[in-house]
């Protein structure tokens, strides 16, 4: 939801401007300030993508070009976080906030890649079966929700595949050289000066299909570093144990594992003797909020 990212946001904004004045600090500080800014935008358009369930391929859309920006948003700030800040972080002793946050931003762009920029190989087989129970009610295809929201088939990578099944468009001839839709390096009428994701543009998990399995490792190697160096209470140990399930949930498909995650953290938080003030005990409040409706969701249809 929007309040967890703005608790998100409020934790990174308060790491760059606790980074004490140094020349050393000056790349480091500069980076998290622009993921800040990075993080505030792609908040934005996943809300509003989040909000478009149907989109037309047979043209270009609004809704394609948020999908686009998106993507761009995420590799930008990936290539931020893994050439400017993680590398940096690795250099000089920190404090084990700024190491949890780099983790953090690693997993979290992945898994906004993995929701939009992703085709895992089990998603052909799913079309299949859809396609064999739509027929089988006698039922005619109908346009589903974009399949970049509820399956595991990237529109944007592949515009035809999931669930809906959409024919390509009348007089559309495929290029020998070009056999699917790629996302364009950056959004319509940005310059490409001043890009990072062309410093890592060549790394294996920017150019795999499926980024889910190296997404969970990446969301596994942060959740380690978040119940050791963190309390339980902590905003960004919660923050982590919410996005953790949710990747789980939304791109693993293993709803128990993601209910599990989600529980311990809030179990955690009850047995933890830790003292709050009035803000830290709010964002706790809202992030344990948010765990227990992803530990209840779908429970009323089970």
């Amino acid at each position: 939801s929007m309040a967890v990212s703005r608790i998100e946001e409020k934790i990174l904004g308060r790491l760059a401007r606790e980074l004490p004045s140094t020349t050393a600090n000056a790349l480091l500080s500069s980076s998290l300030y622009q993921l800040l800014g990075l993080s505030v935008q792609l908040s934005k358009r996943l809300y509003r993508a989040r909000k478009l369930r149907k989109l037309d391929p047979t043209r270009d859309t609004k809704s394609l070009q948020l999908y686009h920006h998106i993507i761009w948003l995420a590799r930008e700030g990936l290539a931020i976080t893994e050439h400017n800040v993680v590398t940096r972080l690795r250099l000089d002793d920190y404090a084990p906030e700024y190491r949890v946050m780099a983790a953090k931003m690693q997993a979290s762009l992945l898994h906004v890649l993995c929701l939009f920029d992703s085709t895992p190989q089990q998603a052909a087989q799913q079309d299949i079966n859809d396609d064999a129970r739509q027929h089988s009610d006698g039922g005619a295809p109908f346009r589903d929700t974009i399949p970049s929201m509820v399956s595991e088939a990237s529109y944007v990578t592949n515009p035809y595949a999931g669930p809906s099944r959409s024919s390509p468009p009348a007089g559309f001839v495929p290029l020998n050289d070009e056999p699917r839709r790629t996302t364009p390096s950056r959004p319509p009428g940005l310059a490409a000066a001043g890009s990072m994701s062309n410093l890592i543009a060549n790394s294996s998990i920017f150019n795999a299909q499926n980024k889910v399995p190296a997404t969970q490792s990446y969301f596994k190697h942060v959740q380690h570093l978040a119940d050791t160096l963190l309390a339980p209470t902590h905003a960004l140990r919660l923050s982590v144990a919410l996005e953790h399930s949710a990747f789980v949930w939304e791109c693993a498909k293993d709803q128990e594992r993601a209910r599990r995650i989600a529980k311990s953290a809030i179990k955690e938080v009850y047995a933890s003797p830790e003292g709050l003030d009035d803000e830290e005990f709010n964002d706790a409040a809202a992030l344990v909020q948010a765990l227990g409706g992803l530990v209840k969701r779908g429970s009323s249809s089970a």
